[in-house]
């Protein structure tokens, strides 16, 4: 498979396959991964990431996820921090879609890389 995120990936980019977002180009947020093992592999698995779960442990300290994957009402916004919802899931993927339409769409400051589907043969 031919993925846009390596393994050991930086805590200062976003895990999502083929997001492109990192924390010196974007104004989101960035979130590491739940500490709890299941929550953890929810997000991963979401995020289309499934090489991560061999970590599944270690994923809180390596990796994050970007704030456009989360919709709106997952976030608690004081006057001067936003944090997830304890029970906050990433749902927004328009880069797994092949598409940047919806919410993203909207903010231009941040790119998606689109990558065609991988084909079934072997390689």
């Amino acid at each position: 498979m031919d993925m846009d995120k390596k393994k050991g990936s930086s805590n200062s980019t976003c895990a999502a396959i083929n997001c492109k977002n990192r924390v010196s180009n974007c104004s989101y947020s960035f979130f590491r991964f739940p500490k709890d093992e299941s929550r953890a592999e929810r997000w991963a698995l979401a995020a289309g990431r499934e090489d991560l779960l061999q970590s599944r442990g270690r994923l809180h300290i390596t990796h994050r996820l970007c704030g456009a994957h989360f919709e709106k009402k997952m976030f608690i916004v004081n006057e001067t921090r936003k944090t997830l919802l304890f029970q906050a899931v990433p749902t927004l993927f328009p880069c797994l879609e092949g598409s940047t339409s919806g919410v993203l769409a909207e903010h231009s400051y941040c790119s998606f890389l689109n990558v065609p589907h991988a084909s079934s043969h072997s390689f």
